[in-house]
């Protein structure tokens, strides 16, 4: 009995932790190896402390200091041992399920996807029907795994065959949502079974009949908005439902229920699992070392080569699909450790039409969705509009300083990129700067205007507004004084202007919209652009005789944005 429920509660903490396929799988490796100790006292039925229990959560990094959600999962499983101990049957299902999630967390459930075993998603099917017989206990964290169960088999096909729009995009190129769109598949799923196809972006160019406007910075490289630009808002589910309205102008099949955007340095690290893919008919070998320029040479070449040439991308994608058919079960752990780390850092981003999946993507962050926040935030987009293509490899240094007063609460934003070559000081970035709705724009220095050639005849060759694009431009506020262009996206105030960042740096000071009366707590919310490379560093001036409670983030230090930042500080 000791051993039973030795091994049940390891396997609880495995369901507890499980998320997505591994999710924070380190926490179960350092459950099972470093409190042994814990164990062992739960096995023997000592009473287990608070003390105790805080211990090995911070053991696990889910300590109370946190905050964690973790925490009342935690809670919920301890209140569930004394049944246990009396449950047999509950015992008995809990113990069959160990080989099921340890096939889960050991790439036996992506092994099936990929190579599409006709029972796909039994494990995940056998983890639903196990959880539907821990409703009776009434515990959060079943409902929640539950939820997160329901809505993988939703997005696998478990009832009906689901098509994602599979986009593969270019941060070098920068564009809102992360870079311009190089490439695409549709990824298929079918009761779990796996099928990716792929293609170059410039073919969906071409199919696409209707005229429509480009949006007014793009308007400099291009007279039409193409497929490959589409991606325009850094909102990702607004990007994804625009993509799927141009897409569904294509005519082409399947429809599809979702959009996967993925930058090139995620093939790249597949690519170092699978290794080299040889394309024989062209005479090319690509591996994690030279996708990059690979996948540049198709942008570049794609807009003018003929569909012919454009088919080497679609043969890369299928070989690549065939060499992960092939992988280890030590090559699939890899394999979801590259997914989950790209997803956490917004190298991949998801968009499901299913109201219920885009939700429970939302909430692990994974839907590259604008947040909302109730005091500070700042989202700072970088846009590389050369009509040439050239890549941009600099690093972008943005600081934000805000000082508090008695009466009002100032942003003082810097934003510059050291040049690496002497043309990036000519280099031209469009920059849309999302901010806390209702801010006053105090005074900018280093922007300017660039004015859009009007000589087109988009009336006379029937081209059309897109509405949501029309709705934004016509009610921005243009501000002669400070260059800047002032419009309302996704219930932020953006800024939009035009700098050379290696020139002369960019400075904004605004003025928030919020009282700083009885104000005792300070929050800010910085979102990334995906494929970025953003350093940030933030400082917080308190009002005279206030100060700062204590924290171990240190003000005015440059570190690398590699995700999204909820940052809070204390008023005293």
């Amino acid at each position: 009995m000791k051993q039973v429920l030795k091994n049940i509660f390891i396997l609880i903490a495995s369901l507890l932790v499980l998320g997505i396929i591994i999710y924070t799988a380190q926490v179960i490796t350092n459950l099972r190896f470093k409190n042994n100790n814990w164990l062992k006292a739960i096995a023997n039925n000592k009473q287990i402390s608070f003390s105790d229990l805080n211990n090995l959560l911070d053991d696990l990094g889910l300590g109370y200091s946190s905050n964690n959600a973790f925490q009342q999962k935690w809670l919920d499983f301890i209140v569930l041992l004394p049944k246990l101990k009396t449950d047999v049957e509950l015992q008995q299902k809990l113990t069959n399920l160990e080989p099921v999630v340890n096939d889960i967390q050991n790439g036996g459930l992506m092994f099936k996807i990929i190579n599409g075993d006709d029972n796909a998603l039994s494990s995940l099917k056998e983890l639903a029907n196990t959880l539907s017989l821990l409703e009776k206990y009434d515990l959060k964290v079943v409902k929640n795994l539950n939820y997160q169960v329901s809505n993988w088999l939703s997005f696998l096909g478990e009832t009906e065959t689901k098509n994602y729009l599979l986009l593969f995009q270019e941060p070098k190129i920068s564009r809102p949502s992360g870079g311009m769109l190089g490439d695409y598949g549709i990824l298929t799923f079918e009761n779990g079974k796996s099928n990716l196809q792929g293609d170059i972006i410039f073919d969906l160019d071409d199919l696409l009949i209707k005229k429509i406007i480009p949006p007014l910075p793009l308007q400099f490289i291009s007279n039409k908005w193409f497929f490959h630009d589409v991606n325009w808002f850094f909102d990702f589910p607004t990007t994804a439902k625009k993509v799927m309205e141009f897409y569904q102008e294509t005519s082409l099949k399947p429809e599809i229920n979702g959009v996967i955007i993925i930058n090139d340095s995620v093939v790249s690290s597949i690519l170092s699992i699978t290794g080299p893919i040889k394309l024989s008919e062209y005479e090319q070998t690509i591996d994690a070392n030279n996708f990059s320029s690979f996948f540049d040479q198709q942008i570049l070449e794609g807009a003018q080569a003929t569909s012919e040439q454009r088919e080497i991308f679609s043969v890369f994608i299928n070989e690549l699909f065939l060499k992960l058919k092939h992988l280890s079960t030590k090559d699939y752990q890899q394999l979801q450790n590259i997914l989950l780390t790209s997803l956490n850092n917004k190298d991949i981003q998801l968009f499901s039409d299913d109201d219920q999946v885009e939700y429970f993507f939302d909430s692990l962050n994974w839907a590259g969705k604008i947040t909302e926040s109730h005091q500070d935030y700042l989202a700072v987009v970088f846009n590389n509009l050369d009509e040439n293509l050239k890549i941009d490899t600099r690093i972008k240094n943005v600081s934000l300083e805000t000082k508090i007063s008695t009466s009002t609460i100032t942003n003082v934003l810097i934003i510059k990129s050291p040049a690496l070559e002497r043309n990036d000081f000519n280099r031209e970035t469009y920059l849309k700067i999302y901010l806390p709705k209702g801010v006053k724009i105090i005074k900018a220095t280093g922007g300017y205007f660039k004015g859009v050639n009007n000589d087109w005849p988009f009336e006379k060759l029937n081209y059309q507004f897109d509405p949501d694009i029309n709705t934004i431009e016509s009610r921005q506020i243009i501000d002669s004084t400070n260059s800047l262009s002032i419009f309302e996206e996704s219930s932020k105030t953006v800024i939009g202007t035009w700098a050379k960042l290696s020139a002369q740096s960019f400075t904004l000071t605004y003025e928030l919209p919020f009282s700083p009366l009885n104000l005792n707590q300070w929050n800010l919310i910085v979102q990334k652009q995906s494929g970025q490379n953003i350093k940030f560093s933030y400082n917080l001036v308190p009002s005279l005789g206030g100060k700062l409670a204590p924290t171990l983030f240190e003000f005015n230090k440059s570190i690398p944005l590699y995700q999204d930042l909820d940052l809070n500080f204390g008023l005293e």
